[in-house]
């Protein structure tokens, strides 16, 4: 969303639907997604991680802001639906040249505006549940050290930084019981939380979702 008038007015085409009795509204103030965080990856070797990521800052840091418009638009969702087609098909759809498209791709990507990623399907790797995990805490200098040890949790696929009744919002997947009794333990052992509530939904066919939020945090 771009501003409160169309944040109002979802809220309002919300309120109007039938069996809505009520629901709270969360700004989001900071994503980070970690697929690579879903136990059916092989894990990488740690080698210097913590340099590298130094490193990946500072290279983000050094990037101008990029303005999107409606021609990287078009690119995205085209790319949205269908992220192997060509380029000299998205240039023949929208009515620009391939040389375009590819010059257009490669700013998004290297300005951090879009990224590629690999889409599965949970429940054929034995997925059955998704969980989602609303914590408060009890001081937001703490919030970053959190990120990080929540973020090191293995099926923690997404952190989600917000503002409203509660400081974050997790989302992971589990096969089983076990497992999510497992991840709930971890959690609690993190110091300084100071409320915890969960949700249960049924597992989605694919993941990450298309548009999904790419990492902030």
């Amino acid at each position: 969303m771009q501003n409160l008038r169309e944040l109002n007015h979802c809220k309002d085409v919300l309120k109007h639907l039938h069996g809505v009795t009520r629901f709270t509204t969360d700004l989001w103030v900071g994503i980070k997604n970690i697929p690579e965080n879903l136990s059916v990856l092989l894990p990488e070797k740690k080698s210097n991680k913590n340099g590298q990521r130094k490193k990946q800052k500072e290279k983000i840091g050094l990037k101008r802001s990029h303005m999107v418009d409606k021609v990287d638009n078009q690119i995205v969702n085209k790319l949205t639906i269908n992220g192997r087609q060509s380029f000299s098909r998205i240039a023949n759809e929208i009515g620009t040249s391939v040389s375009t498209i590819s010059r257009r791709y490669n700013k998004m990507r290297n300005n951090q505006v879009i990224k590629s990623v690999l889409q599965i399907n949970p429940r054929k790797l034995g997925y059955k549940a998704c969980i989602i995990v609303y914590l408060s805490v009890v001081s937001k200098m703490d919030t970053d050290k959190i990120t990080d040890l929540l973020a090191k949790i293995p099926d923690v696929c997404c952190i989600t930084q917000i503002s409203g009744d509660h400081d974050f919002m997790l989302k992971l997947m589990i096969r089983s019981i076990d497992d999510f009794l497992s991840i709930q333990n971890s959690i609690q052992k993190i110091q300084n939380i100071s409320k915890i509530q969960i949700w249960v939904y049924k597992v989605e066919d694919y993941y990450p979702l298309p548009q999904e939020p790419i990492s902030t945090i």
